[in-house]
């Protein structure tokens, strides 16, 4: 493959997707085989964890854990590959070991006038064209044309390529292909993790599979309801792996401890067993109407919320993927490893542009990146709870958001449903009613707290020494013996 001879071998164990998860002693996972470790890093001797060379053959040099072939006519390099001593014969010049040869003329101080071909003039000498450019592997002339592996061509002269890239653009030293692990992010080859914290298995620089318990939508891994057999836009359940569908979620139901006896079907609970709520005149457990609550305390109020999520008004919502933790309102507090903390957002950086302007600043981004402020930033780190992009622009929002404009609001999270357009509750959690589009308590005291009766929102009558006003119960004058209920008025 490329550049290299690839040694494969067989998994022993397969990925949903048929990829490798392991391999053999000495073996990688590649796509859907194993290679042999020596196979794909020709010029290493030892290797650490993962893939990571920590020592290299003689003639090469560790960068990024990667060897890459050394100038010949180094005895020892730096990291970027630049000389710092040289073999017997050959002399330090500017990072270079360089070779000396004879002049073909000389001046008439006995320095190199001209050099004869092979050669080139420096500083009064001549030096092997060799040790200018010694990562060509073949000159015509003075002019290089095919430089070593792990190198490119660019104007005559063999410049180091990335070493992250498996292959790359002999004249440019663009990444085409990357080392397992990584993905082609532009020019350059960078890891995909911090843009999929939540991804076990990646296809280049896509998600293919999520861990447990996380479901994709938009390319990335999101918190999933466990219950959902399927998913629809945000990760609304479309059917259930237990329970049945109710609205967005999938509640999983149980016998009463007690039944109302006016109901001679025995259909209308009264109480329920430990874990289970009255929901409907029905027993319904609180993980499934709670499904990302992870932890519950003994009156079963959410303590702790499942990773990928954080508390809204005692409710688990679903969280911002990119942040390690939350503040008490969802904004990011800390980021995922590889993310950059940008006020309640953690953005994802992309390490490669599309194309560079003339100061090598990004002027275009690859593909899922958009330039902010001469960086590429992942679109999806800018409205990540967005679950279908169209371009730059969200088309939908996850479960528990609702758009507005292109962006992704919070809903309300006592609303167990609401309008996708605008956040208004269509249907409440246990214990509130609908009130002009937000839920509100069913005790409606607090809400109208002078009114003696109500025909479901509407007050129908006012306690003693109030009075009907738009709706609500207002003290009449005291000192009236009588009033008009309609205005006050004694």
């Amino acid at each position: 493959m490329g550049n290299l001879c690839l040694i494969y071998s067989a998994c022993t164990d397969l990925a949903l997707n048929g990829n490798c998860l392991s391999c053999p002693a000495g073996n990688t996972p590649w796509g859907t085989q194993c290679v042999t470790q020596a196979s794909l890093y020709p010029f290493c001797s030892a290797f650490g964890t993962g893939n990571n060379c920590t020592a290299c053959v003689s003639g090469a040099f560790l960068a990024n854990g990667v060897c890459l072939a050394r100038n010949p006519f180094c005895k020892t390099s730096d990291a970027a590959g630049r000389c710092l001593s040289c073999y017997t014969g050959a002399t330090l010049s500017s990072s270079l070991c360089i070779f000396l040869s004879n002049c073909a003329t000389q001046t008439a101080g006995n320095q190199c006038a001209t050099c004869p071909v092979g050669s080139f003039l420096t500083n009064g000498l001549c030096a092997l064209l060799s040790s200018l450019n010694p990562t060509c592997a073949s000159f015509s002339g003075n002019s290089c044309q095919v430089c070593l592996n792990g190198y490119y061509l660019n104007s005559g002269i063999c410049f180091l390529a990335n070493p992250a890239c498996l292959t790359y653009n002999q004249n440019t030293g663009a990444c085409t292909t990357c080392y397992n692990g990584l993905s082609v992010l532009g020019n350059v080859c960078g890891s995909t993790a911090g843009l999929n914290p939540f991804c076990s298995t990646f296809d280049g620089a896509a998600c293919s599979l999520c861990s447990s318990g996380y479901a994709l939508y938009n390319g990335v891994c999101y918190l999933a309801n466990p219950n959902c057999a399927t998913y629809g836009p945000g990760g609304i359940c479309l059917s259930c792996a237990q329970g049945d569908l109710v609205g967005y979620l999938c509640l999983v139901g149980t016998s009463c401890d007690t039944y109302d006896p006016n109901d001679p079907d025995f259909l209308t609970c009264l109480t329920c067993p430990i874990g289970y709520t009255l929901w409907n005149s029905q027993c319904i457990s609180y993980a499934s109407l709670y499904p990302f609550c992870q932890t519950f305390d003994g009156n079963y109020v959410c303590t702790t919320c499942s990773p990928g999520s954080y508390f809204s008004n005692g409710v688990c919502v679903i969280g911002n993927p990119f942040c390690a933790t939350y503040n008490s309102d969802g904004s990011c507090n800390t980021c995922t490893p590889g993310n950059q903390l940008a006020g309640p957002l953690c953005l994802v950086i992309s390490p490669g542009c599309a194309t560079t302007n003339s100061n090598e600043v990004c002027a275009t981004c690859p593909a899922g990146y958009t330039l902010l402020s001469g960086t590429c930033v992942s679109v999806v780190s800018l409205n990540p709870y967005c679950s279908a992009l169209s371009g730059s622009f969200c088309s939908s929002c996850l479960i528990g958001y609702y758009i507005y404009n292109g962006q992704c609001y919070l809903a309300s999270s006592q609303c167990f449903s609401y309008n996708m357009n605008n956040g208004g509750c269509t249907a409440c959690y246990n214990g509130f009613i609908v009130y002009n589009g937000a839920c509100v308590s069913i005790n409606l005291g607090l809400v109208n707290p002078n009114c003696q009766t109500f025909n479901g929102l509407t007050c129908t009558a006012c306690n003693s020494g109030f009075y009907f006003y738009q709706g609500i119960c207002i003290a009449a004058n005291q000192y009236c013996a009588t009033f008009d209920p309609a205005t006050g008025y004694c």
